[in-house]
Parts: structure tokens; C-alpha cells; sequence
């Protein structure tokens, strides 16, 4: 009697011992995401990188990255990408990145949000009367260094006539324009627009235009 209950014992101390080990849960990972520190500019890529811990080597895992205004263009499927985000001035970005393949009770998921720069807007540079026939070539001198001071950015040249205006005299002034800043200054035809309008005075304006930036609009008077 005494002998059947010591095997008795052992035999439940070894169920529950198997129990306890075959129902022993893994612990889960921890999952976070880093992204740049300071704000992004544009056409400059961001970088994300997903820190995952030792734990999830005991899973048969994938990565996987999903953005928010914004598109991967380098490192979909590792813990490291670059994004470029899509002209969303003022826009977070987010990137959201996430483990496959580990147990429903823990959290596989982990986000970062990047901030972007303001929307661009374009920049008065100079404003001016002056004889309707002639062109002040100092002052489109000085427009000249804006335009060379910021490769990328388009100058708006904006010319007002007085009403009594001919049509010749202003198809003149605006010829002079365009053949001093290209045939002497070596400006690229692309790199400017001339807008006329009547008004009350003449006036010359000079904006400096970046991209991303809407362009000014000159009101016609007439």
C-alpha cells in the first residue's frame, strides 16, 4: 500500500512538472522606432530605424513598414528605411512599423511621427516706379543675385501701366526685359515670368518664388 501511493506521487508530481513546462509562454518582444531629429526639408529623404529585442529570435518573423504621407523608397522588409514625403507642407509623417509572426498576445506593432517644414511662400524682393521706356538694370541686377542666391526658386517680374500706356511701349519695356536678363545676365528662359497688367501708376514688382510656393497673381485694373 505504501509502495502504490509513493508511485502514485511521483507519477503526479511528473504530469504536473510536463504540464508546466509545455504551457510555458514565451516572453514577448519589445518593438520601438526612432526617426530623425530635426525637421525635414524637401527632396531630403527621412530615416527610420525599428529597434526589436533578443526575444523575437525565437519567432519565425517579417518586417513589414507602412507611411503616411510619405513614400519608401529604400529598405521595405528591414528594420531600416528611407522616406521621401510627398509636398505634405505642415503634414506629419508617419511611419508605422510592424513584426509578423509573433504570438496574438503581444504587441507587434510600433510607430514613429516626423515633423516637415512649413508650405513655402513666395518673397517680395523689391518694388519700384520708374520711366515706363527704360529698365532699372541695377535693380534687376539685384534680382539676378536672388534667382543665383536660390537655384531652384523662379522670379515673377510684374510690370504696371497707366491706362494711357501704348501697347508698343509696353511690348518694348518688356523686350528689353528679357533680352538683359538672358543675353547679358545668362538667365535660363524658365527661370522667370513677365506679367503686365493696367492699373492706376506704373509700378514694377520683383517676387522670388519657391518651389512648392504659389505664385503671385498680378490684378489688371483695366
Amino acid at each position: 500500500m505504501k509502495s502504490f501511493f509513493v508511485s502514485t506521487i511521483l507519477v503526479l508530481t511528473f504530469c504536473v512538472g510536463t504540464f508546466a513546462q509545455t504551457n510555458e509562454t514565451s516572453p514577448c518582444p519589445t518593438i520601438s522606432v526612432t526617426g530623425p531629429e530635426e525637421i525635414t526639408k524637401p527632396d531630403e529623404p527621412m530615416t527610420f530605424t525599428a529597434e526589436v529585442s533578443k526575444e523575437a529570435k525565437k519567432f519565425k518573423t517579417e518586417y513589414k513598414w507602412t507611411v503616411t504621407n510619405g513614400e519608401i523608397i529604400e529598405g521595405q522588409g528591414t528594420k531600416v528605411i528611407k522616406v521621401l514625403w510627398k509636398d505634405m507642407f505642415g503634414k506629419s509623417l508617419l511611419a508605422e512599423f510592424e513584426v509578423i509572426g509573433l504570438p496574438k498576445n503581444c504587441v507587434s506593432v510600433a510607430s514613429e511621427t516626423a515633423a516637415t517644414v512649413c508650405p513655402p511662400s513666395s518673397k517680395l524682393v523689391d518694388e519700384f516706379s520708374g520711366p515706363i521706356s527704360q529698365i532699372d538694370k541695377a535693380r534687376l541686377d539685384n534680382l539676378f543675385v536672388e534667382i543665383q542666391n536660390d537655384p531652384s526658386a523662379v522670379a515673377y517680374i510684374f510690370e504696371r501701366f497707366e491706362r494711357k500706356t501704348s501697347q508698343n511701349v509696353i511690348e518694348r519695356k518688356i523686350q528689353k526685359i528679357t533680352d538683359y536678363l538672358i543675353k547679358e545676365k545668362r538667365i535660363e528662359k524658365d527661370r522667370f515670368v513677365i506679367s503686365t497688367a493696367i492699373s492706376d501708376e506704373n509700378l514694377t514688382q520683383y517676387f522670388i518664388v519657391p518651389p512648392g510656393a504659389s505664385p503671385p497673381e498680378i490684378e489688371d485694373n483695366n
